[in-house]
């Protein structure tokens, strides 16, 4: 899995106008060439990344910590596993 994970918050132009800053999960991977972005707005969250409609990994974000959970070439579903995220603020 070459998943990196990062949560990112903030947002300068939304809190002006709603007083909230956005919280996403932002995804890269190099193995499939790409970068998905879930937006959320509590936990915890739960979601799936896909390419061309199929699944590719499922995911938990809890408040303390991040599970993820590979879908493997088979089809059948790796053990769901722990693992680390960066957090990022901006503006």
């Amino acid at each position: 899995m070459d998943l990196i994970i990062n949560r990112v918050n903030g947002g300068k132009g939304l809190w002006e106008k709603t007083g909230v800053y956005q919280d996403a999960i932002v995804f890269y991977s190099e193995e499939h060439k790409g970068s998905w972005r879930h937006d959320f707005d509590k936990l915890p969250f739960k979601g799936s990344l896909k390419i061309e409609g199929k699944t590719i990994f499922n995911y938990v974000f809890h408040d303390t910590f991040f599970e993820i959970q590979e879908v493997l070439g088979s089809g059948k579903l790796s053990e769901w596993q722990e693992v680390k995220i960066s957090r990022i603020f901006c503006d």
